[in-house]
């Protein structure tokens, strides 16, 4: 079974700048050889699903080492169409609509009246 997991992870206590351990935990996902790509807010990572979650368990592991606590978000899509260079796709697919959609939604703004404030 393939899946794309959006994950994110975030060690509880350790106040709100928390980067040295999210970085320990994108160390991991890299040496898993797992397909993934790195986010803002999150990593999405593709493969097998035992691959993925077993990646997912030792992000956590690698946290619990020197953290009390750990928690996660997880957002898992299944999906066995899934192959090497799925997250790429997608985003190419989306991108490509973009410019299109971009100029039907600036056409449409443009179109409706604009409204005054009221006055006081």
């Amino acid at each position: 079974m393939r899946v794309m997991v959006l994950f994110s992870i975030h060690p509880i206590g350790e106040g709100v700048h928390v980067g040295a351990h999210v970085a320990r935990a994108v160390a991991v996902i890299r040496a898993s050889g797992l397909e993934h790509q790195l986010g803002p807010s999150g990593t999405t990572i593709v493969g097998a699903w035992d691959e993925v979650f077993a990646c997912i368990k030792a992000c956590h592991a690698e946290l619990a080492r020197d953290t009390e606590r750990v928690s996660s978000l997880i957002k898992v899509d299944q999906w066995e169409a899934l192959g090497p260079g799925s997250i790429a796709a997608k985003v190419a697919r989306v991108e490509a609509r973009t410019e299109p959609a971009t100029r039907r939604a600036r056409r449409k703004l443009a179109r409706r009246p604009r409204r005054r404030g009221r006055e006081g």
